[in-house]
């Protein structure tokens, strides 16, 4: 079976992000998102003159809403940095902003085609909102402009896996928050669970699941609430399976959980890999140091494996052969060191198909610039991967 490893995607939208999907999630320190903006040399979190959080439960899938309107008590226009942390397998579904008392929702493209019209629409001075991912999970886009006296509207989903833990599927929601919200509300709906879900260590007065239909409900809404609370809803797994089926547009669409006992095996190391090393102009700005140290940690681990170097551009140079013994990898680190950056990026230039390595190791910044982007490369390849800068 090929195996391709790649570094992390940057996300682009002319409003939102893209996503990444996971099995596992923790706690974080709050899931409110924060719109901050600089005042004279330190930044302040606006108000939050209204937040509804939406929760809706199918089968393992949880979505969470979060529509927040935020006030600015000022009299200027402001510029604000709006930055959501999250869990680890939690991912960006639904991003908008509202423009002109009008809900814009985003839409993903690729990272160059956002930069460009980032940048066209900055020129414009309205609000491009791009979406980037920053360290760990966490997520920041610039909110520009926020009326004077006025209010800001935003609004983020984001999706995740629920993970069996309690003898159930458990999911959490931290709101946590340093100032009061003037305007509270939270909703949550399970879909066709088997059983009432049990809210665990709840201090948010009569929020609790009631049977509405084939569903569960349950609702809570105030005014100047102070958040600091753990939601925590435990929800019984069908261990025989769970489908839905819904009709949009004409098409009737479908998902199934089924759950499966995780089963653990030891890897079985390759005996040779074939190494996609990217020396385009633009690749020169990965982080190349950490990228050489993690491979060189691969490989130590592999041991004694032969590594099949195809350095690229907007054409695969010659392939070149290091034979790793007991993870020595000095030899091709000094290799890899020697390149000079040069020329655009034509990803379409590698073709998977003539590989016969049983893992394929790709470092690139993912900026395909030239000539064909994947079609030879991916197209054909029974597989889909991600790139993004080192």
């Amino acid at each position: 079976m090929l195996r391709i490893i790649s570094l992390c995607l940057c996300m682009l939208y002319s409003m939102p992000s893209c996503v990444k999907k996971a099995s596992a999630q923790s706690p974080i320190t709050s899931a409110i998102p924060v719109l901050k903006v600089l005042v004279d040399t330190s930044m302040i979190a606006l108000q939050i003159a209204k937040l509804d959080v939406d929760i809706k439960v199918t089968g393992n899938i949880a979505t969470t809403v979060f529509d927040i309107m935020y006030y600015n008590a000022t009299d200027k226009v402001l510029e604000g940095e709006f930055d959501f942390p999250m869990a680890d397998g939690q991912n960006i579904s639904r991003y908008a902003l509202d423009i002109n008392g009008v809900l814009r929702e985003g839409v993903v493209v690729e990272k160059a085609k956002a930069r460009v019209a980032y940048e066209s629409t900055v020129r414009r001075k309205v609000d491009p909102g791009l979406v980037e991912k920053t360290k760990g999970n966490n997520f920041r886009t610039r909110i520009y402009p926020i009326p004077a006296k006025g209010y800001k509207r935003v609004l983020i989903g984001v999706e995740q896996t629920l993970i069996s833990e309690n003898g159930g599927l458990l999911y959490r929601l931290p709101l946590m928050s340093e100032q009061v919200i003037k305007d509270f509300k939270i909703t949550a709906v399970v879909f066709n669970p088997d059983g009432k879900p049990v809210l665990q260590n709840n201090t948010l007065p009569g929020f609790d699941f009631s049977k509405k239909s084939d569903n569960w409900g349950a609702q809570f809404n105030t005014t100047d609430f102070t958040a600091n609370n753990m939601v925590e809803i435990l929800l019984a797994e069908n261990k025989e399976g769970q489908f839905y089926t819904e009709k949009f547009e004409g098409q009737t669409y479908f998902y199934g959980h089924l759950p499966a006992a995780a089963a653990y095996r030891d890897k079985q190391y390759p005996a040779s890999v074939t190494l996609l090393w990217d020396i385009s102009s633009s690749a020169e700005k990965r982080n190349i140091k950490k990228e050489l140290d993690l491979l060189a940690m691969y490989l130590k681990r592999l041991n004694n494996v032969t590594v099949n170097l195809v350095p690229f551009n907007i054409s695969t140079l010659t392939q070149e052969r290091f034979d790793i013994k007991n993870g020595n990898t000095t030899e091709l680190v000094k290799r890899l060191v020697y390149f000079s950056f040069d020329g655009g990026t034509q990803l379409g230039s590698i073709d998977l198909t003539q590989i016969r390595d049983a893992e394929i190791l790709l470092f690139s910044d993912g900026l395909s610039t030239f000539g064909k982007k994947r079609d030879r490369a991916f197209r054909h390849s029974g597989y889909c991967c991600k790139f993004g800068p080192g």
